[in-house]
């Protein structure tokens, strides 16, 4: 893989040497941050995928795929700890990922919670296998499931773009956004199936969720619900909310959820709940 040779403008050099500051805390050697860095700024999607370990992570090889927003997850899996619960959690467990992109946020609470049973639920497909084989030396521990988590079990749309920031195209129903076109040149709208928080529970035979980190680009909206019986055995969550939700619809659903609530210090958009004591 070659990296883009920096152009003449010292803002490049100096992007460069921001990005390398901040994420050197990521990783235990010089080799391992060169390769995230030439990842990084590599455009071109042909590209093998990278492989880093992280110091949070220990041995654990992590892919990343050139040309995509994969090695910015990995700076807000590890670096802005965005996804860790807002409460102690036991060491076996139940954690439910609502938006796994490529399983760095399951690989750390694997690594977190020796004993833990984690359901991971991502809608797009190059996502959801980059995941899997991440999250490969758990794989007695972390189930990968290619989906869109719903309000009920369907099938929805996506459009093709950032893998970051894909949005189920019907939460946008009765809207003007609905019928907006594709947002990138050669975008498709691509079909999955949804699925239901309880019917994953179901599935997966989870008697309960001790954490639930939430993250689908909108879509909570339509998952968070006070009346949602799934909801009523989730011991703590935290729901990283983009429009059309509100951090404060978020929050008002989850206390009339009977939930202790209050907004993430660690995240300006980031909605908590903790049932309990």
């Amino acid at each position: 893989m070659t990296t883009p040779a920096p152009t003449n403008s010292s803002s490049a050099a100096d992007a460069a040497a921001k990005a390398a500051r901040r994420a050197a805390p990521m990783f235990a050697d010089q080799p391992t941050l060169d390769r995230y860095l030439a990842c990084l700024f590599d455009t071109d999607r042909a590209h093998a995928p990278v492989e880093v370990r992280c110091v949070a992570t220990g041995d654990v090889p992590l892919l990343m795929r050139p040309g995509t927003t994969d090695a910015r997850v990995l700076d807000d899996t590890f670096i802005g700890l965005y996804h860790l619960p807002p409460a102690p959690l036991p060491d076996d467990a139940i954690i439910l990922d609502l938006g796994a992109n490529v399983g760095y946020t399951a690989v750390h609470f694997a690594t977190l919670y020796p004993r833990a049973r984690i359901v991971s639920v991502e809608l797009d497909e190059g996502s959801a296998d980059l995941a899997r084989r991440n999250t490969a030396p758990f794989a007695d521990r972390i189930t990968v499931l290619h989906a869109a988590a719903w309000f009920e079990d369907s099938t929805v749309t996506y459009t093709s773009g950032d893998e970051w920031g894909l949005q189920v195209r019907e939460q946008w129903a009765g809207t003007p956004e609905q019928a907006r076109p594709a947002h990138a040149t050669g975008a498709r709208v691509i079909s999955v199936p949804a699925l239901s928080v309880d019917t994953i529970m179901l599935r997966e035979r989870l008697p309960h969720i001790d954490f639930a980190k939430v993250d689908i680009e909108g879509a909570e909206h339509a998952v968070i619900r006070a009346d949602a019986p799934w909801l009523a055995h989730t011991r703590s969550i935290q729901v990283e909310v983009h429009h059309p939700a509100t951090v404060d619809g978020i929050l008002a659903q989850l206390a009339a959820a009977g939930m202790r609530v209050r907004k993430d210090t660690r995240h300006w958009s980031c909605a908590v709940g903790v049932r309990g004591a």
